[in-house]
């Protein structure tokens, strides 16, 4: 059962649109939102690139899941070749940008989907690149796609330091320090099953519909958790796991 597409953040910017579809499904125990990024359009798929028309719709559908007032969980992903191909460096590197500003609201993002009170499940439906894997690794639990995509911090080659917060994330995620640093020091592309073996993601599946058909199975395992009688507690278990690395993530330029 959906409750139809709501367009957060449409606005026009050089003839492209920045749409998103918060959607819901509802299962035995809650109800399953099912959020697709569906910005930066890029022939028949979307980068799903940072600004901050993005990063303001993403925020808003945020607050519509957290409004809700019964169990549930999040689901993420999007369709064709990208879950997310990072900042948009065109708006970055614009003059005009207030980069301090944009950094903020990047690493609030981050820092918010990282302690957020309610399940998170990332369907990875291809790559997922620089700030693209700082989106997935911020989730709860992630489910790739065997059949197409990569995950990839590719910073050294853009001769790119990370930011602490950035960097705090990383710490927080990734499974050990061996993984970090080949996740840094090589930019090395994770494929599906790499990805699995350095504990980088949960599950893999084979195609866009089996990923998300798992991640969604695997959300309604853990809706319950979504109530809002234990939010605060996984909120707070979250903190006793990652509380260092949340500190600096939620820390000001």
């Amino acid at each position: 059962m959906y409750d139809g597409t709501v367009w957060l953040g449409k606005e026009r910017r050089n003839s492209i649109y920045w749409p998103m579809e918060l959607s819901h499904q509802d299962v035995e125990g809650g109800r399953i939102f099912l959020l697709t990024l569906l910005s930066s359009p890029k022939r028949d798929s979307f980068e799903n690139r940072f600004n901050a028309e993005f990063m303001t719709a993403l925020n808003r559908n945020l607050d519509k899941v957290e409004a809700y007032d019964k169990a549930c969980a999040l689901v993420m992903t999007s369709r064709g070749k990208y879950f997310s191909n990072g900042l948009d460096l065109t708006t970055f590197l614009d003059p005009k940008c207030d980069k301090q500003a944009f950094m903020n609201q990047f690493h609030g993002i981050l820092a918010r989907m990282t302690t957020f009170a309610i399940p998170t499940v990332a369907a990875i439906n291809g790559h997922a690149f620089a700030g693209g894997f700082c989106l997935a690794l911020s989730h709860d639990y992630r489910v790739m796609n065997s059949a197409k995509g990569f995950m990839c911090m590719n910073e050294i080659e853009l001769n790119l330091a990370l930011t602490d917060q950035m960097a705090a994330l990383l710490k927080s995620k990734c499974y050990s320090l061996h993984v970090m640093r080949d996740v840094l020091l090589q930019a090395k592309r994770f494929n599906a099953q790499a990805a699995l073996d350095a504990k980088l993601v949960d599950d893999i599946a084979e195609g866009e519909t089996p990923v998300l058909e798992k991640a969604i199975q695997f959300a309604s395992r853990i809706v319950k958790y979504g109530a809002p009688a234990t939010r605060n507690t996984y909120a707070a278990l979250k903190n006793n796991i990652y509380g260092a690395q949340i500190a600096t993530m939620k820390a000001k330029l």
